[in-house]
């Protein structure tokens, strides 16, 4: 079966994007304050953002995928609230500019440097990345620029960051280490851990920026700065 939807998506791309498109619709009627996550991340989120004031801040979403589906900011866009979405893949891209026309969209890979990076686009976008260990579900590869968070923080004027979500298949501690003067002025971050090893290295990283661990969601990490928002305006690491 696995093989066979595969086959499908890659054949019949159109199939594929009636497919986002009946999600996107179907997501706009569902209630705001419901959860678009993969694993409820966003409803955690809420929880963690409660009673704070973020429309001062932005959020930063690297690896955004698709505008609706398994966001973790579509829910803080659907309150009225915007950010940077960071994507890759041109067809998601396009449809996050379309439906999410208040954000800010970058079509770039992401990275501890600036420069070029190939990327290989699966038959599934939600799986596209860096490197993938079986090329028969690779669409196609291509060049790409690749851009730090911090470059774009400085490019765009953001004042802080409420939240910075990394989902980028393995390449979450790179794309950190490529944002260490946004973390000063971020409050929460999460970031994606499939096994011991990564999640090891991931909260090593944060905790000496001066964050907590604070939220598990299945592999998603949920970090939170030590000392609140107050340390999060002073910018302390």
């Amino acid at each position: 079966m696995h093989r066979s939807v595969q086959w499908l998506c890659r054949r019949c791309r159109w199939l594929v994007f009636l497919s986002r498109w009946y999600r996107i619709v179907r997501d706009r009627f569902r209630a705001p304050t419901d959860s678009f996550s993969q694993h409820g991340e966003d409803l955690l989120f809420a929880q963690l953002l409660e009673g704070a004031d973020i429309t001062g801040g932005v959020y930063i979403d690297v690896g955004a995928n698709q505008p609706t589906h398994g966001s973790n900011t579509y829910r803080l866009y659907r309150q009225g609230l915007h950010g940077i979405l960071i994507e890759p893949d041109d067809s998601n891209a396009q449809l996050l500019r379309r439906v999410r026309p208040k954000d800010i969209v970058i079509e770039a890979v992401v990275g501890a440097t600036a420069g070029i990076s190939r990327f290989c686009h699966h038959v599934f976008s939600v799986l596209s990345s860096l490197e993938v260990a079986d090329m028969d579900v690779v669409r196609k590869t291509e060049y790409l620029p690749r851009v730090t968070v911090d470059n774009v923080v400085a490019t765009t004027g953001v004042p802080w960051v409420y939240l910075l979500s990394v989902d980028t298949e393995g390449n979450d501690l790179e794309v950190l280490k490529g944002a260490e003067r946004t973390l000063r002025r971020t409050f929460l971050v999460c970031v994606e851990a499939n096994a011991n090893r990564k999640k090891a290295k991931l909260t090593a990283y944060l905790e000496r920026h001066g964050f907590e661990l604070r939220e598990t969601a299945a592999v998603n990490l949920i970090f939170q700065k030590v000392g609140g928002l107050d340390a999060v305006e002073r910018g302390e690491s």
